[in-house]
């Protein structure tokens, strides 16, 4: 299974170790991610006007390595997303991305 994560072009570095934190994430016990259904809502919501690279995340990687990651309702919504549940400022390991599509 894969989940994915919505980020500028200008913040990707396929070298990086981890993938970076968004805005969107900061003052968050979690980083937010997509599920195939939910990328293009997600991209023009936070995203509008940007080019983008979706990373997508092999959730049994993500699991393997140790990490909380959970299908949930945001608070007050209706609507569920993955959230990747973090300890101080982890981030989710570039490791785990196992392909990368240019979105605009």
């Amino acid at each position: 299974m894969t989940i994915f994560k919505i980020i500028p072009v200008a913040d990707f570095s396929p070298l990086a170790e981890f993938i970076p934190s968004q805005p969107a994430d900061d003052g968050c016990a979690f980083i937010h991610l997509c599920d195939e259904n939910t990328i293009e809502k997600c991209s023009k919501k936070f995203f509008p006007g940007v080019e983008l690279v979706v990373l997508e995340i092999d959730l049994e990687k993500v699991f393997r390595a140790g990490f909380d990651v959970k299908f949930e309702y945001n608070p007050g919504g209706s609507n569920q997303y993955w959230h990747f549940y973090r300890t101080g400022e982890q981030l989710i390991p570039m490791s785990a991305v196992i392909a990368t599509t240019l979105m605009s």
